[in-house]
């Protein structure tokens, strides 16, 4: 009788650990998303406009704070609980699939550009955190 109760208190876990990650990764899948549309509207903008002007890589900053905002938002809104801090906690796995994706595409070049990104990607998921509780 006891092995059953264990097995069943095992699936629990997995069952109540699914449930915690599952709005992180809604939030980051909405996010990722966001992201790689900007970065391919700004290099379709780079593309048509044959430009080697820094100006683009606002219109990445821009795609990834965006995509960190609204991952902060949805995270806020399933999970709940204080706003800035469940923002912050949100952007961190987007900030690493962000991270990763340009890592990939660069071929591991690591600039000031790409640390950057880190302070972009925790101000727009605090900001998305605040914004979902007011």
């Amino acid at each position: 009788m006891p092995v059953k109760i264990k097995s069943k208190n095992k699936k629990a876990i997995e069952n109540n650990i699914y449930t915690k990650i599952k709005p992180y990764l809604k939030g980051v899948i909405i996010g990722d998303i966001l992201f790689i549309v900007g970065v391919l509207i700004s290099g379709l903008i780079l593309f048509k406009t044959d430009s080697t002007t820094n100006a683009i890589y606002y219109i990445a900053y821009f795609s990834m704070l965006l995509g960190a905002f609204f991952c902060g938002v949805s995270v806020q809104k399933n999970i709940g609980g204080r706003g800035f801090l469940t923002g912050i906690l949100s952007s961190v796995p987007y900030l690493l699939t962000v991270l990763l994706f340009v890592c990939i595409i660069l071929r591991f070049n690591v600039s000031v550009n790409l640390l950057i990104s880190v302070p972009v990607c925790l101000l727009g998921g605090f900001a998305g955190g605040v914004t979902a509780v007011n």
